[in-house]
């Protein structure tokens, strides 16, 4: 019996060294890309991605999941529009422009908030859009670095957040094909 609790001990002590050192060794960086043409110009599909006001109606993460959550606006456009959101199934979080470049690139920090209010993860996200004849390109992207632990959820990220930037682009473009 004393055996047996040993060797369960070693195993147990074995494992933990594994997962130390694994957690060392993989990187802490994640990304995550999708891309999808769009139905309409860039200036257009700019002025929507660009807008945090539209963004409950067509990402995957709005009023269709939460229909309970609430979201916030400050008063600024361009760099420094932020929006805050607290729901029952979103929780709550907040998204900050940083960077505008008129019909082409918009650039985000999104973060995640824990129950009481602390920062448990961020990111920084992106749209590029490009013409496509008379649609538009647009590359939908969010990357970041996690530490400890949460380096191995990390290694998730691309796999549950790109069906749903697929599904956010989907919708997207069909709100312009709808507005034809």
């Amino acid at each position: 019996m004393k055996k047996l609790l040993i060797g369960c001990l070693g195993l147990v002590a074995a494992l933990v060294l594994a997962i130390g050192v694994v957690v060392m060794v993989i990187p802490g960086d994640y990304e995550s890309e999708r891309s999808l043409v769009v139905a309409a110009s860039p200036d257009e599909v700019f002025a929507v991605v660009s807008d945090l006001h539209t963004w409950p109606d067509w990402t995957v993460w709005g009023r269709e999941m939460d229909p309970d959550c609430v979201w916030s606006y400050n008063d600024k456009v361009g760099v420094g529009a932020r929006t805050d959101w607290k729901g029952p199934i979103l929780g709550g979080g907040y998204i900050v422009t940083t960077e505008v470049i008129d019909g082409s690139r918009f650039g985000y920090d999104l973060g995640f908030l824990d129950d009481q209010g602390a920062v448990e993860v961020e990111s920084k996200g992106f749209f590029e859009l490009a013409p496509a004849g008379e649609d538009t390109l647009v590359r939908w992207g969010m990357y970041g670095e996690m530490e400890g632990l949460n380096k191995l959820f990390g290694l998730l990220i691309d796999s549950a957040v790109g069906p749903e930037f697929e599904q956010g682009l989907a919708n997207l473009n069909a709100r312009f094909e709808a507005a034809e």
